[in-house]
């Protein structure tokens, strides 16, 4: 059964945003870093409406309110053609990045529940096309395996992934894909640190410059008596 109260496709994206702050800040602490970026445009038909970079894992969301209208991804050309077209090198990695969510009724009241699920399998039946991998979920389960490494892709697939995507949307050039984001870190200073990002290549060179100066502390090592305590790392780990 599908929910009673119609509140937009936008609200759905909300709700899986907060789940995942959320999780993160239950998980690292309130001041961890992370990408993301809320797409619309040309971004939006070639990729998803959202995505999301933690620690050195990256994911495309798209959202529908109800399961019901997946089916509105037949009017999306760029769809049956990444369905049709999609190369074996880059399956796996659709398999492991590319969702899509939606809510589904609260029988016992109204609250917000979402699930989500593989993309291709998903959607590509309604092109005649048919991929094994559909791994529904509710959106906290899911969370906590893209938390935990399980879900997503490293930096290098997504990376190689997005570039197909631009291709198969016919975009010229290759190898450096138009992608449009957030780098969301925190400075003690100002709070909030936000930098936008344009190219895949960017994301990806801020995601691997956080990790390569991520500071590390030998097992032997004796606290200095200068230190106050832990300080906030600012940066991806592998």
């Amino acid at each position: 059964m599908e929910p009673r109260t119609k509140i937009g496709e936008a609200q759905v994206q909300e709700a899986f945003v907060e789940h995942l702050r959320f999780k993160i800040g239950e998980k690292y602490g309130p001041n961890f870093p992370y990408a993301y970026g809320a797409f619309n445009g040309s971004q939006d038909r070639k990729y998803a409406d959202y995505f999301a970079g933690v620690n050195a894992r990256n994911i495309l969301i798209e959202f529908k309110e109800f399961k019901s209208e997946i089916s509105s991804e037949t009017r999306k050309p760029l769809r049956k053609k990444l369905c049709n077209s999609i190369s074996d090198e880059n399956l796996e990695n659709s398999l492991n990045a590319h969702f899509i969510s939606w809510r589904v009724d609260d029988p016992n009241g109204n609250r917000l529940r979402l699930r989500i699920d593989t993309y291709l399998p998903t959607v590509c039946p309604l092109f005649d096309r048919h991929f094994d991998g559909g791994k529904e979920k509710w959106i906290q389960h899911f969370l906590d395996g893209f938390l935990d490494l399980e879900v997503g892709v490293s930096n290098e697939e997504f990376e190689v992934y997005i570039n197909e995507l631009s291709r198969i949307a016919g975009d010229a050039g290759e190898g450096n894909a138009s992608f449009y984001g957030v780098h969301l870190t925190f400075d003690p200073e100002v709070g909030l640190d936000l930098e936008i990002f344009s190219k895949v290549s960017d994301l990806i060179e801020f995601s691997n410059d956080m990790s390569a100066n991520k500071p590390t502390v030998s097992m032997n090592e004796e606290p200095s008596p200068d230190d106050e305590g832990p300080k906030p790392y600012r940066g991806f780990s592998m």
